[in-house]
């Protein structure tokens, strides 16, 4: 029960803290890089994104492809598809926060 007293206090104590980006641009960046057969065991791509907002990285991800890919082009689009989306899931976000 102490514990929840005090998550309580401190949520009550920072209630009027903001989270504030000074000097830069409200801009969304995205890279997104992957590999063809970067797991010699399994044969598996690896794929990874970062994703920026204001200079800081809000959002990112390395992980093996789930399928096999026969071509780097391929290996490519499949990460692509997968930074899209987590591109429009940020956006949203943003959005919802009240910022164009």
């Amino acid at each position: 029960m102490e514990y929840y007293k005090k998550i309580l206090g401190y949520v009550k104590g920072t209630s009027d803290a903001v989270l504030y980006f000074g000097g830069s641009e409200f801009i969304i960046k995205g890279y997104v890089n992957s590999d063809i057969a970067g797991d010699l065991n399994k044969r598996r791509s690896s794929a990874g994104y970062v994703f920026t907002f204001a200079g800081v990285v809000v959002s990112w991800v390395s992980k093996l492809q789930t399928i096999v890919v026969v071509s780097n082009i391929e290996a490519e689009y499949m990460a692509a598809i997968r930074a899209c989306k987590k591109a429009i899931w940020i956006r949203r976000l943003i959005e919802e926060l009240g910022q164009k």
